[in-house]
């Protein structure tokens, strides 16, 4: 069950400025109620990211055991900003005897961060001092953000958290004419969306839940066993049904389609400047025809046309192996860093809790290392 307050925690502090005074308000919501969509609704069109919707939020928690959606919104005359994440608590993990309460926090599955008017020092500030505050009073232990890339935010974070660097992205800049995206493509890329335009592979788009849905499932679930992805990659029904219904237009499909058969597709997120690949896959039996090559590029013109600035095809699971440098061949120049910010509330729990799982295999293994809530490895 969900703690009291986590329904909603309000604080309201008064802070004075010279010449001025302003009234701060500092609210935190879950899910359930109309704050944390207003708040989002109100956050400046550039910030108003899908991944920083309830919606995203509320999907992602029916497919992770405990964990609980949270929005931490900090409102004055200087602007807004929005901090969205999932709290779990750590009595959840048998094996760690956390003390009753504690709980760590951590963005979804994705790209995260603090959104709105971060430029402003002075409102950053403050929020993370009340902020800070809330996590004394409701036992966080640590927080980890995924940071989204393209928000830029690093410098402004870098003064609170620890910024760890993760693996790398790529961009492909959609502020180009046609001719400039397509001889940014690596020759090789160009040469297989050719093939697959020879080989009578067509594009189509479809709402989420369209006559195609079906296809995109079963490739994206045939996708994901032949990489050996974690069960974690593999979604419910509900899942879909939830971000699509609350996502609406942020949230498409793409088809590639060969003879009549659906061989690869995409789902991709929208924010008012810039696309995301999300989650998809190809047909293995259909490699040849190169479906993907077209799907993307498909993808990066009708993002260019509906005046979309960027498109965001993320990186590779294991840093820079094949993923990414197929990845890279619609972008060699688009690279961008990704990082992790990191931030301990709890110092003395944080260095008990880590000592216990170096006393476990598991989290004891060199990968463990790297994970800064390390007895979430493996899980």
């Amino acid at each position: 069950m969900r703690p009291e307050w986590g329904k909603l925690a309000i604080k309201t502090a008064v802070r004075d400025l010279p010449g001025a005074e302003v009234h701060m308000k500092f609210e935190v919501f879950d899910d359930t109620g109309a704050g944390w969509e207003k708040a989002w609704a109100d956050l400046p069109p550039r910030s108003r990211d899908a991944f920083a919707s309830p919606a995203y939020y509320r999907a992602f928690a029916a497919t992770e055991k405990g964990a609980l959606p949270e929005c931490a919104v900090l409102r004055d005359g200087r602007g807004i900003l929005l901090y969205p994440y999932f709290r779990r608590m750590l009595s959840e993990i048998d094996w760690l005897h956390a003390p009753d309460g504690s709980c760590d926090i951590m963005t979804a599955y994705g790209y995260g961060g603090i959104y709105g008017d971060i430029d402003r020092d002075d409102l950053l500030d403050d929020f993370m001092v009340l902020f800070g505050e809330h996590c004394a009073r409701t036992g966080v232990v640590a927080e980890l953000i995924r940071l989204n890339p393209l928000l830029g935010s690093e410098s402004a974070l870098s003064r609170h958290y620890e910024l760890r660097t993760g693996n790398r992205q790529v961009v492909v800049d959609l502020r180009r004419s046609d001719d400039e995206i397509w001889r940014g493509y690596r020759h090789n890329n160009r040469k297989n969306v050719n093939k697959a335009l020879r080989s009578g592979v067509e594009v189509i788009q479809e709402q989420p839940l369209g006559p195609h849905f079906g296809d995109f499932l079963s490739i994206y679930a045939s996708t994901m066993d032949r990489r050996g992805a974690d069960r974690g990659f593999h979604f419910p029904d509900g899942f879909y049904r939830t971000l699509a219904g609350g996502l609406g237009d942020g949230c498409r499909v793409f088809y590639a389609l060969a003879g009549g058969t659906t061989v690869s597709a995409e789902m991709v997120l929208t924010s008012a400047t810039a696309v995301y690949s999300f989650l998809g896959g190809t047909r293995e039996e259909f490699f040849e025809f190169r479906p993907n090559n077209l799907l993307k590029h498909r993808i990066v013109l009708w993002a260019r046309d509906a005046g979309y600035e960027s498109f965001l095809l993320g990186g590779g699971p294991g840093g820079e192996d094949g993923i990414f440098d197929y990845k890279k061949s619609f972008a060699p120049e688009g690279i961008l860093d990704f990082h992790l910010a990191c931030r301990t509330h709890d110092e003395s729990l944080y260095g008990t809790l880590v000592e216990r799982c170096m006393e476990r295999p598991r989290t004891a293994e060199p990968g463990a290392e790297r994970y800064f809530l390390r007895w979430r490895y493996g899980g």
